[in-house]
């Protein structure tokens, strides 16, 4: 046939193939191919799908300036409605996906509100609700609203299970993060084999899921399996590097860390800022750990301050830990402990358990005890915590994600657990035994 639109179309479809099949050249050259037809048969749809999938190639094969330039010339059109609604989903969904594959939190969280707005406005927009809330409780989880964060991603679960797999598995994913953020080992488990099912891969939230579980070595082996999967995925690795750098500091392979570090640190120039902090924050626990406290310094301050810049709390938090490790490695000791009371602050307003103890044993404070009292389990103290804050049972199943049946029957097994018989002898017991 003569050339027209519909080959344009057909050329996005190949183009789209070679880019999951890791032909990002061939991909480059189909998505301006088809460009150049949309412009000539005056198709705006053609013209922004094939300039966004032009700029994801280009973000995949290095070039982030000169990607993100076309992500935000399809991204202006899609605002100001010159792209029809299919287009518009798919260009809103692929472009906050990109951001998040690059680091690019600003953007993520800038796409990710436009995205909401749109989507208020579409009618029969399930799926694209799903994917909504999917991308914003990654925010959320960013910033540091967690239970909001879960809350929202299992939503996304449930209204994207056999609906859209890759938004589904993205979804598990975040609440596996949250859960082991926040100390609940065996929930954090099961998220990532639900992401898993769905196909996406649970690197590095897996494993640092068994590092906290003291299997290191399970830990090393994930991660170096998914390094060898992305060998030239530059912005991937930058992902998985942080982690790898963390474990093997942990494991006493300096070797290994120090490695991780100065791959890490090839990747700044002309990254987003979260590359840099997570570098920088790299390069210092490394040389904290080979023992040059005064030279991390510097990095872990760089570090701490480009996450307060971006919002980004926890990771913040973690920058300020290691910012008083080394201050007391100096002799310090009073600038330790307003760093250390700075990051102690943060991991409690998140509900950072595990972290939350290790600064409060750093700090010399008592720490609550290993595993609950009268065995309760996680659940139940979480559950146990949110009634002693006034909370009702709707409240509680509402903010857990649960139904009011479970909730009643977690409070039924506290009760019992621990020899009361009303809420305000269990708000009690949750003050004496230090879990509110």
């Amino acid at each position: 046939m003569p050339e027209c639109a519909v080959h344009g179309y057909v050329w996005i479809a190949e183009a789209e193939a070679h880019f999951h099949g890791g032909n990002l050249d061939g991909s480059l050259d189909l998505a301006r191919r088809a460009t150049a037809v949309g412009t000539a048969f005056a198709d705006p749809d053609l013209v922004n799908i094939g300039l966004h999938q032009a700029g994801r190639a280009l973000v995949a094969l290095g070039d982030l300036s000169g990607g993100t330039t076309l992500l935000d010339e399809a991204m202006v059109a899609v605002v100001a409605r010159e792209v029809n609604t299919l287009s518009s989903w798919w260009i809103y969904c692929s472009s906050i996906n990109v951001c998040d594959y690059m680091s690019d939190f600003g953007r993520a969280s800038a796409w990710t509100c436009a995205f909401e707005k749109w989507v208020r406005t579409q009618s029969s927009a399930a799926a694209m609700s799903g994917s909504c809330r999917m991308h914003r409780s990654r925010i959320m989880r960013l910033h540091g609203a967690w239970a909001d964060a879960e809350r929202e991603a299992r939503q996304a679960c449930a209204e994207q299970n056999g609906t859209i797999a890759m938004d589904a598995g993205q979804a598990w994913y975040q609440i596996g993060e949250i859960r082991r953020l926040v100390g609940d080992l065996a929930a954090a488990e099961e998220a990532f084999r639900q992401a898993g099912g769905y196909g996406w891969d649970v690197q590095p939230g897996m494993a640092l899921l068994r590092a906290a579980q003291g299997r290191t070595d399970a830990a090393t082996a994930g991660l170096a399996r998914a390094m060898a999967e992305h060998r030239a995925d530059r912005l991937t690795r930058a992902k998985l590097l942080p982690a790898q750098a963390e474990i093997a500091i942990a494991a006493g392979n300096l070797e290994l860390a120090r490695a991780a570090a100065e791959e890490l640190a090839t990747m700044v120039d002309g990254a987003p800022p979260a590359v840099r902090a997570a570098a920088a924050q790299a390069a210092g626990a490394v040389r904290l750990a080979d023992g040059d406290p005064a030279g991390a310094l510097p990095e872990l301050r760089a570090a701490a301050r480009i996450w307060a810049d971006l919002d980004v709390p926890y990771e913040a938090a973690c920058s300020h830990l290691l910012l008083g490790l080394a201050c007391r490695a100096i002799g310090d000791e009073d600038t330790a402990r307003l760093e250390w009371e700075t990051c102690r602050a943060m991991f409690d307003r998140l509900g950072a358990v595990p972290d939350l103890q290790h600064t409060d044993e750093l700090l010399g404070c008592a720490p609550p005890p290993a595993q609950p009292p009268d065995g309760l389990s996680a659940r139940e103290v979480e559950v146990l915590r949110l009634v002693a804050a006034g909370m009702t049972n709707q409240d509680v199943a509402e903010h857990l994600s649960l139904s009011r049946k479970t909730v009643a029957r977690h409070l039924s097994n506290i009760f019992a657990k621990i020899g009361v018989t009303c809420r305000a002898a269990a708000t009690a017991y949750t003050y004496q035994h230090g879990l509110n």
